[in-house]
């Protein structure tokens, strides 16, 4: 196993107006050719005591191996209930995703205002703590899928690469897709997947699939840098079957 330091802290947001925890996990030497990732639901990356229903990606069992690349990678612990929604996705919900919520309130929406508080107040935090390099990967699972994908259209020039696995394009497929038909520049590097038993309900799964569908189509006639995309055989929607896939997607993005 190879040295390492996890940090947590926190950060105020002017423009979300709260704070973020903000857990970090680095090794190797500070140089500009180390990779910097950036997670969502971050509580669920490292350590299974922390994380939601309590298994996490173990994600330090990959970046611990000897020979996994020297890396920077921070987990932003997300927000409580429906806000997480509001963070995770730039347009409201549609109909049919704000039934299935339950909430009394519109959710989702808010998500440009999400992506500028990391791209404008924590990246400034992670360069200063973390020397390394000016773009990013970004990635999550579900909505955290979701925002990452937004992350490569809203912010291109400082985007390197998206990991976005199970996605919940579902909620809102039509705008993220009008989005993606109007991006006038080049995509970045991107991994998308979706288990073909994302839920208990086929319907759903097939909704999900579907929907993953959908936004490969309008990326792939976009001619990214990189891209793969997978459907996971008995994949699953849960933290147990993303750490299962994720060490083979990392080492695709950080092989040279």
């Amino acid at each position: 196993m190879k040295p390492f330091a996890l940090e947590m802290f926190r950060i105020q947001s002017d423009v979300v107006d709260r704070d973020f925890e903000i857990t970090v996990f680095s090794s190797g030497k500070a140089d500009m050719n180390r990779p910097l990732f950036i997670f969502h639901d971050g509580q669920n990356l490292f350590e299974d005591a922390k994380a939601t229903y309590g298994r996490s990606w173990r994600l330090l069992d990959v970046l611990t191996q000897d020979d996994f690349p020297a890396c920077v990678f921070a987990g932003i612990t997300c927000a409580e209930g429906y806000t997480r929604f509001d963070d995770y996705c730039p347009f409201p919900f549609d109909a049919f995703a704000q039934a299935k919520t339950g909430a009394e309130r519109t959710v989702g929406g808010y998500g440009d205002r999400y992506l500028r508080f990391i791209y404008t107040e924590l990246l400034p935090v992670l360069h200063a703590r973390h020397p390394s390099q000016e773009r990013v990967v970004m990635g999550g699972s579900s909505l955290g899928g979701y925002i990452s994908t937004v992350a490569a259209l809203d912010y291109p020039a400082q985007t390197q690469g998206v990991i976005a696995l199970s996605n919940a394009f579902w909620v809102a497929a039509d705008p993220l897709v009008d989005l993606i038909e109007k991006q006038g520049g080049n995509l970045c590097g991107m991994y998308l997947d979706i288990g073909d038993h994302e839920s208990d309900d086929p319907e759903m799964s097939k909704i999900a699939m579907d929907a993953q569908a959908r936004v490969v189509d309008a990326i792939t006639r976009k001619n990214p840098a990189r891209f793969q995309s997978e459907i996971i055989e008995n994949g699953t929607h849960n933290e147990a079957s993303w750490g299962d896939r994720i060490e083979g997607i990392l080492r695709w993005f950080t092989k040279p």
